[in-house]
This record gives structure tokens, sequence and C-alpha cells, in this order.
């Protein structure tokens, strides 16, 4: 996915009230102030409501949907996205995983406009 369709993704998320939800856990809830598409990482610079300006840093996705209606913005790390279906690459890589992996492995992040 290029830098622009992540930046026309993004930009529908800007000054909005939002929460950030992995595994129906509500990651982080802010005003989305800025964002910057970088090296392997999109930094989001959230205002919390009676704190300072908090940093999220996701990594990329391997695919990216927003549903203008609904106002949900779909990260999709699954290994399924990753290698289109294929089965056996999938199988190569369920049994590369260890025992410490990150909490967008293999998951979908949502993040939600509240407004």
């Amino acid at each position: 996915m290029s830098m622009e369709r992540y930046s026309a993704v993004f930009q529908n998320l800007l000054q909005s009230d939002v929460e950030i939800v992995v595994n129906d856990k509500v990651m982080k809830r802010g005003v989305v102030k800025l964002f910057n598409v970088k090296q392997y990482f999109i930094k989001f610079y959230i205002d919390i409501p009676g704190k300072d300006v908090k940093i999220v840093e996701i990594p990329y996705p391997f695919k990216v949907r927003y549903d203008k209606v609904s106002r949900v913005c779909t990260l999709n790390y699954k290994l399924s996205s990753l290698c289109n279906n294929h089965h056996e690459t999938m199988g190569v890589l369920k049994r590369l995983t260890s025992a410490k992996t990150h909490k967008f492995y293999d998951n979908v992040v949502h993040i939600k406009s509240l407004n």
C-alpha cells in the first residue's frame, strides 16, 4: 500500500475523538491531533482529556480499510492478509511464531471515530 493511501485514510480521523481497539479492549481514547507516516510506523498524536498529548506508534498494517458510514478505520495484521490466504505460506508463518509476540500479531485493530 502506498504512502498516499495511508495518508488519505488517516486524514479522515484528524480532529476526531477516537478510540483504538485491540482484541475488544480500548488501547487509547482521545482526539487525534496529528499523524505521521514514517519508516515502519504510523505515529498518532492523541490528545487525552486531562492529560498531555500521547504518541501511539502502530506498525504498518498489511491492509487498511476505512468505512465512511460507520467511520471506522480497520488495520489488518492477519497472516491471511499478508500471504493472500495461501495455506502453505500461512502454515510456515504459524510455525515460526514465538511465545512472545506483539499484541497486533495476527489481529485486527479498529480505530473508531466517536464523533
